[in-house]
């Protein structure tokens, strides 16, 4: 996991400037970072989250895990409250407020 001073807002909605921010990556010669899945999320949460490891702050992070749009053309991306464990997906339609991100890497 990346550290928390590499961790970053999602701006304006822009998912392409997201992905290339992830790619662009280089935390102390450590590239191939990625957005998290929902479980590792979770897992992020239960682990150190919720025992104050890891400067999470009490925000909604977002995950590259999919949710197939039954009534849109487009799919979402989960998303997950660090706050309270709430589980939703991302709908720009919906959410007028900041996505925070925090890149995760193979090791």
């Amino acid at each position: 996991m990346a550290p928390a001073d590499a961790e970053f807002e999602l701006i304006n909605r822009n998912m392409e400037n997201m992905e290339n921010k992830l790619k662009a990556m280089d935390i102390k010669g450590n590239t191939g970072w990625r957005l998290p899945t929902f479980d590792e999320l979770l897992r992020i949460l239960g682990t150190l989250k919720e025992k104050g490891l890891g400067n999470f702050k009490d925000a909604i992070y977002l995950s590259s895990s999919i949710r197939r749009g039954a009534f849109r053309n487009y799919d979402y991306n989960y998303v997950l409250n660090m706050q309270n464990g709430e589980r939703d997906y991302y709908d720009e339609d919906r959410f007028n407020f900041s996505l925070l991100v925090r890149a995760v890497r193979a090791f």
